[in-house]
């Protein structure tokens, strides 16, 4: 009996304390989440702004070395040299004034002249050559710089007996032979072509033949200057 009073009044006393502690449990709160990191939390964007621009890329400094080097490069550098001929077509014997200069290269410069008949060279920057085989002849004029370079041109010149020259020109022979063939003299080409005279006349440029009807000479077409530098 008294056994049982015990146990009645020792659940009495602690069954508030039971209910106390089940309604702390309940009322603590739960563990919240850690808040994002600053660096997570994406910054709000402005209704029209625009968005920040990216970053430029460097650029290549060796692109840019590379395009000026371009511009310290010579335009040219081959050497390069004008010649001409007082005469390009006419009757035998005929003198014909040739003169070179350079356009280009390195001074001092060396002319050499092939006057294509067979006849032992010349050298200088002018020469004269009198011509007495007919037909087509190439002359070479070689021009050479001090580095070594080397440019040539060629001048073909047009001989034909004073039959045929009469009767291109429509000049009697009698007439053309009775006046001097024409000399190279500096009305027509003299010792050379004038600095700027440019490479070969045109044919129309030739002087006019002794005794012709005062039209300039024609010359054949292939009669002329021909730049052969490589």
């Amino acid at each position: 009996m008294l056994r049982a009073m015990a146990i009645k009044w020792m659940w009495v006393l602690l069954l508030p304390f039971a209910i106390l502690s089940a309604c702390t449990r309940a009322e603590e709160p739960a563990p919240s989440q850690a808040p994002p990191s600053p660096a997570a939390v994406a910054a709000p964007t402005e209704p029209g702004a625009a968005s920040p621009a990216a970053a430029p890329e460097p650029e290549d400094e060796d692109e840019d070395e590379d395009d000026d080097d371009d511009f310290d490069e010579p335009l040219d550098t081959d050497f390069e040299i004008d010649a001409s001929a007082s005469r390009y077509f006419g009757w035998v014997p005929m003198t014909v004034a040739f003169g070179a200069r350079a356009l280009n290269g390195t001074p001092p410069f060396t002319y050499t002249w092939d006057f294509g008949d067979g006849s032992p060279p010349a050298t200088g920057e002018t020469a004269t050559h009198t011509y007495t085989k007919l037909g087509s002849i190439s002359a070479f004029a070689t021009g050479q710089d001090a580095s070594g370079e080397k440019s040539r041109v060629q001048l073909v010149i047009f001989t034909v007996t004073p039959e045929e020259y009469s009767q291109r020109k429509n000049v009697p022979l009698e007439r053309l032979l009775a006046s001097p063939a024409p000399a190279a003299s500096p009305e027509s080409g003299g010792a050379g072509p004038a600095p700027g005279a440019g490479a070969g006349k045109a044919a129309g440029d030739q002087p006019a033949e002794a005794g012709a009807t005062g039209a300039a000479a024609d010359p054949p077409a292939e009669a002329g200057a021909t730049d052969e530098t490589p």
